[in-house]
């Protein structure tokens, strides 16, 4: 890539300059009965700006999960950065199945662009989702229809809280249908455990476990993890996240 990196893997290049600087957080205790219950968790998120210098421009991403009328609830609030102080802003409530993926079965999702002086209403919008049976619905401008292939079914930000679930149940391996930011299905996904890695913080060095995401239509993904399966260090091409809080909280 033509830039000169002290990481101590390839995908965590954009952050070699400031893991030794970084204290990431505990994990929750896990629950006795296995996988993790109701939590929140929250990543900053560390878009590339120039590659020379490693600059950013941060946005943040924060999730809650809890018990709701018989299944489970994915709260998300993204606020991803652009250029010229704006950023968009996304808010989904995902209701998931009690499975090892957090698979999305109904949701609702809104979006608003937003400037230092505030959100642009004309740049509103919402959709709507859910899947029954093999059969993805989408609703927004119009309603489209997919038919999903047979298997497991994921969401990108469902993802994040699926890997301490994977990790509680002993998997090294899940292959899935992934539903992109839940508006595009992306066929042929697989999460696979690969060696630990050794990264300098400030609070000295943490060995974090990793599973690369490759698949059709995206592109590849390292998950760093603490040792109950929690990303800690996510990292793509172009963007990164850091862990900024888990905890758990009452069901």
């Amino acid at each position: 890539m033509g830039v000169k990196t002290d990481a101590p893997h390839w995908s965590l290049w954009q952050l070699d300059r400031v893991l030794p600087e970084l204290t990431l957080p505990d994990e929750p205790e896990p629950r006795p009965e296995g996988p993790p219950g109701a939590w929140e968790a929250g990543w900053t998120i560390h878009e590339l700006d120039r590659t020379k210098t490693r600059s950013t421009i941060d946005g943040r991403l924060d999730l809650s999960l809890r018990a709701e009328g018989g299944g489970l609830l994915l709260r998300v609030v993204q606020d991803v950065p652009l250029y010229w102080r704006m950023s968009i802003e996304t808010v989904a409530e995902v209701r998931c199945a009690d499975d090892e993926l957090l698979s999305p079965e109904a949701w609702t999702v809104t979006a608003v662009t937003r400037t230092a002086d505030g959100e642009l209403d004309e740049t509103r919008s919402s959709s709507a989702g859910s899947v029954r049976g093999r059969k993805l619905a989408l609703e927004g401008v119009d309603r489209t229809e997919h038919r999903l292939p047979a298997g497991a079914l994921a969401s990108s930000w469902g993802l994040l809280g699926a890997l301490p679930r994977l990790h509680a149940a002993g998997r090294d391996r899940a292959e899935f249908t992934l539903l992109e930011e839940l508006l595009v299905p992306r066929l042929g996904q697989q999460l696979a455990a690969a060696e630990p890695v050794p990264v300098a913080t400030a609070a000295g060095a943490v060995s974090l476990t990793r599973w690369r995401h490759l698949g059709e239509g995206v592109p590849p993904v390292q998950y760093f993890c603490g040792p109950r399966g929690w990303p800690l260090l996510v990292c793509g091409l172009r963007r990164a996240l850091v862990c900024r809080y888990l905890r758990t909280v009452p069901a």
